[in-house]
């Protein structure tokens, strides 16, 4: 009788913690759905911002966003994502409006947040300091963001991409030390067809052409001090 009783316990708390993670998987499936959808619709935002369904796009891609983050509050990819999109949306406004600074604001603590739960994560340091560069120029925590996402991702093109951008920009103002990493960078991104024609478009708009040109020289034309602009 008392194993009896014994059993019938047993069965029922297998049944009971089988059907807890069903509905934890439940959950986690749905916020990646929830994901999934925000995804789509802020790339589409981003394609099409002079249409009448931007802002749609773009609020409910957020909500659905805040979603995903309510039912799987430990994933750091949601929170990511969200602070890669308030990033996108200041590049949308006026570089130093309150509104533009709002956003890089709420993008800075949420990849900040991201990166607590997943700190080598190259990709997220390398858009915390394109997003601090932009409100407070190269001041040591955007030093300390650009110099980790080299370290963790040396040959990541969206990392090279971002590290390329922020060197044209700040170049005069960034440490002898880094500056020699960033001219790797530079030449790694060149290696990467997605990446190139960016390279030439940003030298372009940063006047930097004859200074790309002298990173991409062969290693044997170049100074060991790396390209003519630095000191």
């Amino acid at each position: 009788m008392g194993f009896s009783l014994i059993a019938r316990f047993l069965y029922v708390a297998a049944g009971i913690s089988l059907l807890l993670v069903a509905l934890h998987a439940a959950r986690l499936g749905w916020a990646d759905l929830d994901a999934l959808a925000a995804q789509k619709l802020l790339e589409r935002w981003e394609r099409e911002p002079e249409s009448r369904m931007a802002q749609y796009w773009w609020t409910r891609g957020e909500d659905l966003l805040r979603q995903a983050r309510d039912l799987a509050p430990r994933n750091a990819d949601y929170v990511f994502s969200q602070g890669l999109w308030q990033g996108r949306r200041a590049e949308r406004e006026a570089s130093q409006s309150a509104v533009a600074l709002d956003y890089r604001r709420s993008a800075e603590s949420l990849i900040g947040d991201a990166l607590g739960r997943r700190p080598t994560w190259a990709y997220a340091w390398s858009e915390l300091a394109v997003n601090r560069f932009a409100s407070d120029g190269p001041d040591p925590p955007t030093l300390q963001a650009f110099r980790r996402s080299l370290q963790w991702g040396p040959w990541e093109a969206d990392v090279l991409r971002s590290a390329a951008w922020l060197s044209m920009q700040a170049w005069d103002r960034l440490p002898g030390d880094l500056q020699l990493q960033a001219w790797g960078a530079i030449r790694r991104a060149a290696l990467f067809p997605s990446v190139r024609g960016d390279l030439t478009r940003l030298a372009k708009r940063h006047a930097w052409l004859d200074y790309l040109e002298s990173v991409l020289e062969p290693p044997e034309a170049q100074s060991v001090r790396g390209p003519s602009k630095t000191p």
